[in-house]
């Protein structure tokens, strides 16, 4: 799967807070840390009103990809299931890093201590 060819706006449709945040929880029993932590960090700036609306748009692109029950290589595949998830989430995340601050970072570890006690954080992409 190349991730800068593929059209992922149309996942857009499958995005909402309530459906994020099922999934997340579905996924904190099964999914790597790395995965949850850089979506959650998408899902702070998200909400964060001084994030541009063209960074919005692909961040709700890329979080209505994973949570959508179609996609490159379906979740329930055991291992490389939520590769291609973690393909898309972190191509975004470097893309809009640029818009990436300590709190955003430090409010989605926070989260994802709640559903994965004792998770220290990742390195992630910071803006050239």
């Amino acid at each position: 799967m190349n991730v800068e060819n593929e059209d992922i706006s149309g996942y857009a449709r499958h995005y909402s807070e309530a459906s994020f945040t099922s999934k997340v929880m579905k996924l904190a029993g099964k999914a790597g840390a790395e995965l949850l932590h850089k979506a959650l960090c998408l899902w702070e700036l998200l909400k964060d009103p001084e994030t541009p609306q063209a960074d919005k748009t692909k961040i709700i692109a890329a979080l209505g990809y994973l949570i959508s029950p179609i996609d490159g290589i379906p979740d329930f595949i055991p291992v490389i299931g939520l590769g291609d998830d973690l393909l898309v989430i972190g191509w975004i995340l470097t893309n809009v890093s640029r818009q990436l601050r300590d709190h955003h970072v430090a409010n989605a570890t926070a989260m994802l201590r709640r559903f994965v006690p004792g998770f220290r954080g990742l390195e992630l992409p910071t803006a050239e």
